[in-house]
């Protein structure tokens, strides 16, 4: 069990106290399965126009890649 703060646990009970359990869930996870954010890659699209489009052009081009 993670948890934050103890409190009133039996004693045959596995207990791991940390700062932020959300942080500690995080890393517990991505250590399981293997770590899968650092095989993403990730391509960022910015401007006022021909967001949509360059969208549907890149993921064409990856697809047929």
């Amino acid at each position: 069990m993670v948890v934050e703060t103890i409190q009133d646990v039996q004693t045959d009970t596995s207990v791991v106290q940390v700062e932020d359990s959300r942080k500690a869930l995080a890393f517990l996870s991505a250590a399981f399965y293997g770590e899968p954010s650092k095989r993403l890659s990730l391509i960022g699209i910015t401007g006022t126009n021909g967001k949509t489009t360059t969208s549907y052009i890149i993921r064409n081009i990856l697809e047929t890649w």
